[in-house]
C-alpha cells in the first residue's frame, strides 16, 4: 500500500510540470471557453430586475455586495443592478463600469448605494443616481451625463451633486469617523477635474475644472475649498487603480497569510466539519482503521485526505471544477499575464476591442477613448465637436485681444456702432453724450447743442479782441474774449439786428449760457451804441437771474446756480497799449483834458441800482499828469447818489484794476450817507482815435443793502476789482412760513465784524431773502454772544447764532411784509455757510462719496434757545440726517437726551438748495417736549454739512446746528 502510494506520488510529481507545459498551449486555444464558463460559474445570481446596471471590474481588499437583500464579498465580474450597495473596508476598494460606459471607483472606508440606474435609447428616460453615506469616490461620466447631464446626480447627508459632463471626486467625512483627516470639518468635498458641477444645499454653486467646494450642512451654503487639498489624493479611489499582488479576483492565488492556521489559510467558517463516521471512529479510538481506509483511497493520511478535500472544497468555491482546473486555469493566466493582460478574458476582449478600434481608424482603443470623452466633453460644452470649440475659442481670444469680452459682444458693438456711425456720429459713446446733452440744450430755448455752443459770424467782435466783460453784484468781475463768446441777431422795433450775447466760456471748466430769449426781450435788456464818427459798436446787456446758467463746457451740466444778474459791456473794436493811449488822448486833448462822456441811455436794461438810474458819468484823463478822474451820478424816486474820484488813476492801473469811486447817497428824507463803487473796462478805437469807452459800473448803498450794476459807454468805459467790506455769505434765517417767507437761500451782507476767521463779539449785518423783490431786512442793534463759527472740510465756515427781540429791527421797504413784527417772529436764529454746494443735484452725492446712503452727524452748535435767548436744550451727539439714494428717502433723529428724541422718516429726498419746515414727531415723550419742525440747507462745494434750524414744542425754542458727513 505505502509503496503504491509512493509510486503513484512520484508519477504525479513527475509527470506534473511535463503535462502541463504541453496542456497550456491546448488551454490557450480553448481559453475564451474555459475564462468565461470559470467566470460564469462565479456569478452571482440576478436580483430578478430586468436592467443591469453595470458590473465590477476590480475588487481589493474586503468589499461587502449587498444585492437583493443579501450581503456578499464582492467579486470582480459580478453584476451590478439598481438598488446595490457597496461597502468597502479599509486598504480595500472596488470600481464599477456602468453599462452606459461611466465609471466609478469607490475609496477604503466607504458606503454607496446604486439608488437609480436606467439607460436606454431615450436620454429623458435614463438616469443615473449615486447615493454615498461615507467614505469618497472618484467618478467618470457615461453617455447619460453626456446626453442629459441633469439626469446624473450623487447625494450626500449634506448636498446634493449635479454634474455638466465631467470627472469629478466627491468625498463624505461624518463627524467623529476615524477616517477624518486632521484638521478637517466634517461634511462633503467636491473637486471637478474636467468639466462643470453643481453642488446644492440651501443655494446652488457651479465650479469648473480645477475647483472645490465644501458642504459643511444642509443649512449652509457651499464654500470655496482648495481645489489642492491632500483629501482629494488618487489613493483607491482613483479610477484603474493597480492591485495588489495575490489577488485572487484578478486571477492570482492569495498569498497565504503570515498569522494563517493550519490546512489552506481559509478563514473560520470556510473548513467543513469532518464526517460523523469519521468523528465517531476518532472517539471509539479506531485511529488506525480509519488512517488504513484513507490509504486505501490513495491518500497518505487522513490528514492528507482531509487537506485535498478541503483544498478542492475551496477550489471549487472559488469557482473552478477542480484544483487541477484551476491550475491549469492560473497558468494560462500567468501566460497572459506574462503578455502584459490582468487576465486571458482581459486579453480575448483586448484583442477583440482593439481590432474593432483600428478598422474604425483609430491606432488604439485607448486613442479612441480619449477622443470620444474629449468630444463628448465639448459637446456637453455646448460644441458641435473639439474643432469647433477649438476654432471658436481661437476667435474669442482674437477679440478678447482686441479688447472685446467675446466675440458676440464684439459683433453686437460692431453693429450698434454701425447704427450710430450711418447716423452721423464718431461713435455710440459720442451719439449717447449728443443725446443727453441736447436735452438739457433744449430746456434752455435752443434747437440743439450745436446750435447753442456756435461761435460762427454771428460774432459782432473781433475774436482775438480782449476785454468784453461779465460782472455780478457778489463783486465778481467775468472776463471773456470775442473767441469764446456766442452772440444771436434779434430784431429791434425798427427792424434793425440786434446783437445780444447769450453765451459765454469763461474757463475750460466753465461756461455761462443764456436762455434763448425772444425778440421783446432781447430789446429790453440789449444795447448796441454806435461812435458817430468810428462806427465802432459798443455792446450793452443784462442777464436776468432765472435766465441763464453756469455750464460744464464738455457735459453741458449746471455747476450751480449764480447770485445776482449779470452784466456785460463789449466793443468791436479794443485798444490795450497803455503808452499809444495815453499818447492818443494826450495828442487830442482841450485845454489839457480829454474827456469821456456818457453816450448810451441805460434805463431800458433795468434793474440797476433799485430804482435808482445811471444819469450822468464823466471819465477825463488830465494831460498834465497823465491821470484819470471821474464824477458819477445815479437819480431815482428814493433820491441820488454820487460818486467821484479826485486822486485818478494811470492809464496803466485803470487797465489793471479798474477805477473806484466814493461818494454819498443822498435820500429824499434823511441825512447823507457814506456810497461807494468801482469802474472796470477798457478803451475802444483804433490806431488813429481813441473813440470811446465801455465796461461796467459798480454802485453800492450799504445802509440799503443796495447794490447794482450798469454797463456803460462813453466815449468809452472801464473795469476794476470788487469794494472791500462786503462778504457774501448763504444759509437761513429763523423765520416762519406762515409768513410767506421760504427758507431759500439768502445773501448776508457783513457790515461789521463779519471775518469769519476771528471771534468777534457782535454781528452786524443785512439780510435779503429769496429774490431782489423780497425787501424785508435785519439789522442788528445790540450785543449778542459771541458768534460761532465750523469750519468745513473744502476749508469754507459756516457762521451761526440766535438774536432775542431785543436783538434786531425789521426795515422793510415792501408793503406786503409790513404787518410783520418783532413779537411775530421772536427768537431768531440764522445760519450762514461762505460756500454753496455746485452740486447740480442732491442726488450727485452718490458719485461724490461712492454710497448709496449718505449719513450726516452732529459736528456743531445744537443749542435751543427759549423766547428769552438762553438755552433749555442740546442735541446729543447721536442727533443725525441720513439721505438714502437707493429707496430716495430722507430721515432725521435729533437726540435731546433726558428731553426726548424727535425724528422725520421716509422723507423724499430734498433739493440740493435745502428742505422747509418738516414737521417732527417724538420719539420718545417726556412731558414738556410733544414735537416739532426742521429745516435745512447743504453747505461746502460738494454738500460737506447740513445747517439745520429746529424749532421745538412743548419745550418752547428755537436753535441752529451743523451736521457733517
Amino acid at each position: 500500500m505505502n509503496r503504491f502510494v509512493s509510486t503513484a506520488g512520484r508519477w504525479h510529481s513527475a509527470s506534473f510540470s511535463t503535462w502541463a507545459l504541453q496542456a497550456a498551449f491546448v488551454l490557450l486555444l480553448v481559453l475564451p471557453l474555459s475564462v468565461r464558463a470559470a467566470e460564469n460559474a462565479g456569478q452571482e445570481g440576478s436580483t430578478g430586475q430586468e436592467e443591469k446596471a453595470g458590473q465590477l471590474m476590480f475588487v481589493h481588499g474586503t468589499v461587502v455586495h449587498e444585492q437583493g437583500g443579501k450581503s456578499n464579498p464582492a467579486r470582480r465580474g459580478a453584476s451590478v443592478f439598481q438598488g446595490d450597495r457597496l461597502v468597502t473596508a479599509s486598504a480595500s476598494s472596488v470600481q464599477i463600469r456602468f453599462t452606459d460606459g461611466g465609471t466609478l471607483a469607490v475609496k477604503p472606508n466607504s458606503e454607496i448605494t446604486i439608488s437609480e440606474y436606467t439607460f436606454t435609447d431615450n436620454a429623458e428616460a435614463s438616469f443615473q443616481k449615486t447615493d454615498i453615506v461615507r467614505g469618497g469616490l472618484r467618478s467618470i461620466t457615461g453617455a447619460i451625463g453626456h446626453r442629459k447631464p441633469e439626469n446624473v446626480s450623487f447625494r450626500t447627508p449634506v448636498a446634493t451633486i449635479g454634474i455638466r459632463g465631467t470627472i469629478i471626486r466627491l468625498l463624505h467625512f461624518t463627524e467623529g469617523g476615524s477616517d477624518l483627516p486632521a484638521g478637517t470639518r466634517s461634511g462633503s468635498y467636491l473637486m471637478v477635474e474636467q468639466g462643470a458641477a453643481a453642488a446644492t444645499t440651501t443655494g446652488t454653486r457651479v465650479i469648473r475644472a480645477g475647483q472645490a467646494l465644501a458642504m459643511y450642512s444642509p443649512d449652509t451654503l457651499p464654500e470655496a475649498f482648495p481645489a489642492d487639498s491632500a483629501i482629494f489624493n488618487a489613493g483607491a479611489g482613483q479610477l484603474n487603480p493597480n492591485p495588489p499582488p495575490g489577488n485572487p479576483e484578478e486571477g492570482e492565488p492569495r498569498r497565504r497569510p503570515e498569522n494563517a492556521g493550519p490546512g489552506l489559510g481559509l478563514r473560520e467558517g470556510d473548513i467543513r466539519q469532518p464526517e460523523i463516521k469519521e468523528q465517531l471512529l476518532r472517539e471509539e479510538g479506531e485511529q488506525d482503521l480509519v488512517e488504513a481506509a484513507c490509504r486505501e483511497e490513495g491518500f497518505i493520511s487522513c490528514a492528507d485526505k482531509e487537506a485535498k478535500e478541503l483544498a478542492e472544497l475551496q477550489c471549487r468555491n472559488e469557482g473552478f471544477t477542480s484544483c487541477s482546473a484551476k491550475e491549469f486555469f492560473l497558468m494560462a493566466e500567468a501566460a497572459c499575464r506574462a503578455e502584459g493582460y490582468t487576465s486571458c478574458s482581459a486579453k480575448e476582449f483586448d484583442l477583440l476591442t482593439e481590432a474593432a478600434c483600428q478598422s474604425e481608424g483609430y491606432e488604439s482603443c485607448q486613442e479612441k477613448e480619449l477622443f470620444l470623452l474629449a468630444e463628448a466633453a465639448c459637446q456637453a460644452e455646448g460644441y458641435a465637436s473639439c474643432q469647433a470649440k477649438e476654432l471658436f475659442l481661437l476667435a474669442e481670444a482674437a477679440c478678447q485681444a482686441e479688447g472685446y469680452a467675446s466675440c458676440q459682444a464684439k459683433e453686437a458693438y460692431l453693429a450698434a456702432e454701425a447704427i450710430c456711425q450711418s447716423a452721423g456720429y464718431a461713435s455710440c459713446a459720442d451719439k449717447a453724450l449728443a443725446e443727453q446733452i441736447d436735452s438739457r440744450c433744449t430746456l434752455l430755448g435752443y434747437d440743439s447743442c450745436a446750435h447753442m455752443i456756435s461761435t460762427d459770424a454771428l460774432n459782432p467782435i473781433s475774436p482775438s479782441a480782449q476785454g468784453r466783460l461779465l460782472a455780478s453784484t457778489a463783486g465778481s468781475v467775468l472776463s471773456f474774449d470775442g473767441a469764446a463768446t456766442q452772440w444771436e441777431y434779434f430784431s429791434d422795433e425798427s427792424g434793425e439786428d440786434l446783437p445780444v450775447l447769450v453765451g459765454a466760456n469763461l474757463s475750460g471748466t466753465l461756461r455761462l449760457q443764456r436762455k434763448m430769449p425772444g425778440s421783446s426781450t432781447a430789446k429790453q435788456q440789449n444795447l448796441m451804441q454806435t461812435h458817430p464818427d468810428t462806427n465802432s459798436k459798443t455792446y450793452l446787456g443784462v442777464w436776468p437771474q432765472s435766465e441763464f446758467f453756469y455750464l460744464n463746457p464738455v457735459t453741458l451740466s449746471n455747476q450751480g446756480t449764480p447770485l445776482d444778474n449779470l452784466v456785460y459791456a463789449a466793443s468791436d473794436s479794443v485798444m490795450d497799449d497803455p503808452v499809444e493811449l495815453e499818447s492818443l488822448m494826450s495828442s487830442g486833448a482841450v485845454g489839457g483834458l480829454y474827456d469821456f462822456v456818457l453816450t448810451a441811455d441805460t434805463s431800458g436794461i433795468q434793474p440797476v441800482m433799485g430804482d435808482m438810474q445811471l444819469s450822468d458819468m464823466e471819465i477825463s484823463l488830465d494831460t498834465m499828469d497823465m491821470r484819470m478822474r471821474g464824477y458819477v451820478l445815479f437819480d431815482g424816486g428814493s433820491g441820488s447818489v454820487q460818486f467821484v474820484n479826485n486822486t485818478g488813476v494811470s492809464v496803466t492801473d485803470f487797465l489793471a484794476s479798474g477805477m473806484n469811486f466814493s461818494g454819498d447817497y443822498f435820500p429824499v428824507s434823511g441825512s447823507a450817507v457814506s456810497a461807494n463803487g468801482y469802474f472796470v473796462g477798457g478803451f475802444s478805437g483804433n490806431v488813429s482815435a481813441v473813440d470811446g469807452m465801455f465796461g461796467v459800473l459798480y454802485g453800492n448803498i450799504p445802509s440799503l443793502s443796495l447794490s447794482g450794476e450798469a454797463g456803460v459807454a462813453l466815449m468809452g468805459t472801464g473795469n476794476g476789482l470788487p469794494p472791500s467790506g462786503i462778504s457774501p455769505y448763504y444759509g437761513l434765517a429763523g423765520l416762519s412760513e406762515g409768513y410767506g417767507l421760504n427758507y431759500d437761500i439768502m445773501t448776508a451782507e457783513c457790515v461789521l465784524a463779519c471775518d469769519l476767521g476771528g471771534t468777534p463779539e457782535s454781528f452786524e449785518t443785512s439780510l435779503t431773502l429769496g429774490g431782489m423783490t423780497m425787501a424785508l431786512r435785519f439789522s442788528n442793534s445790540g450785543m449778542q454772544s459771541p458768534l460761532n463759527s465750523y469750519t468745513l472740510p473744502d476749508s469754507s465756515k459756516v457762521l451761526w447764532g440766535v438774536w432775542a427781540e431785543a436783538d434786531y429791527d425789521i426795515d422793510s421797504s415792501d408793503p406786503s411784509l409790513s404787518h410783520i413784527t418783532k413779537a411775530d417772529i421772536g427768537l431768531l436764529p440764522f445760519m450762514f455757510t461762505q460756500q454753496a454746494p455746485i452740486l447740480s443735484d442732491i442726488t450727485e452725492l452718490q458719485t461724490v462719496t461712492g454710497s448709496s446712503s449718505v449719513n450726516f452727524q452732529l459736528a456743531a452748535g445744537g443749542d435751543i434757545y427759549d423766547s428769552m435767548g438762553s438755552p433749555v436744550m442740546t442735541l446729543g451727539s447721536s442727533s443725525n440726517l441720513e439721505l438714502d439714494f437707493t429707496t430716495s428717502y430722507m430721515s432725521i433723529y435729533l437726540d435731546f437726551g433726558s428731553d426726548g428724541a424727535l425724528e422725520a422718516n421716509s422723507l423724499p429726498l430734498p433739493d440740493i438748495n435745502g428742505f422747509n419746515e418738516i414737521s417732527l414727531t417724538t420719539v420718545s415723550t417726556p412731558p414738556a417736549l410733544s414735537g416739532g419742525f426742521i429745516s435745512g440747507r447743504f453747505a461746502g462745494t460738494e454738500a460737506e454739512a447740513a445747517m439745520l434750524m429746529i424749532e421745538t414744542l412743548g419745550i418752547d425754542g428755537k436753535g441752529v446746528a451743523i451736521f457733517e458727513r
